[in-house]
């Protein structure tokens, strides 16, 4: 069940001309993890503990792609 909908990170990305950093689902290991204290990030072969250091990669290469070329990066609200 997509109880937040579907395809409206791609949209927002394609309206402000932006990269998709990362697409992480909303599953139970996520907050089981969270309410025990063992984040599933730290999981040694968690599937999602891949799509967050992923997503970190993602955005450390966009950051360091953005300041290369501007001088000042822009927030969005």
């Amino acid at each position: 069940v997509d109880i937040f909908g579907k395809g409206g990170g791609e949209e927002l990305c394609k309206e402000y001309g932006l990269n998709l950093l990362s697409k992480i689902p909303l599953i139970q290991e996520i907050r089981e993890g969270g309410d025990n204290g063992e984040p599933a990030t730290l999981r040694a072969n968690s599937e999602i503990a891949s799509l967050y250091r992923d997503f970190a990669n993602n955005l450390a290469a966009e950051i360091t792609k953005v300041s290369k070329t501007s001088e000042q990066l822009q927030i969005i609200n």
